[in-house]
């Protein structure tokens, strides 16, 4: 098995990034329901789920992910260096609004307000991102 330094997980877009390396994993890969995303870096992480609190998580509790990651060709995975233009757009653009979506979960739970400048960069990400697979797919 690989080794682990870094894992991110963003079932959304069916990515898991491990030391730093995305791969999109296979349709055939069950992801845990109302699960969202999973955080581990430096031996420590979480598991953030829909509707519920996040959960600790443990270097054994990611073994099927980890899995899932080295069964994704490497060859059919696109990587920093190899992503289009529009592909690099895509991936920043969710990956700010991944990193934000804690501000929208507060408000919601909290009613205390967005930042303006950060929904505006939020919504500018939202523009940004271009549906660039050919299948029509545009879950995201």
């Amino acid at each position: 098995m690989t080794s682990i330094n870094q894992l991110t997980v963003v079932v959304a877009n069916r990515l898991i990034v491990v030391n730093n390396e995305p791969r999109t994993i296979s349709p055939n890969f069950t992801f845990p329901a109302k699960l969202h995303a999973i955080q581990f870096e430096a031996g420590q992480g979480h598991s953030e789920w829909s509707h519920q609190n996040n959960t600790a998580i443990q270097k054994t509790d990611l073994l099927p992910y980890v899995q899932a990651w080295e069964a994704a060709a490497p060859d059919h995975t696109p990587t920093a260096d190899t992503l289009s233009t529009q592909e690099r757009t895509n991936l920043d653009a969710r990956t700010y609004l991944y990193e934000t979506d804690w501000y929208v979960v507060r408000f919601l739970e909290t009613g205390k307000a967005v930042p303006p400048e950060i929904s505006t960069q939020r919504q500018q990400a939202r523009d940004a991102i271009v549906d660039t697979d050919p299948s029509g797919d545009t879950a995201s």
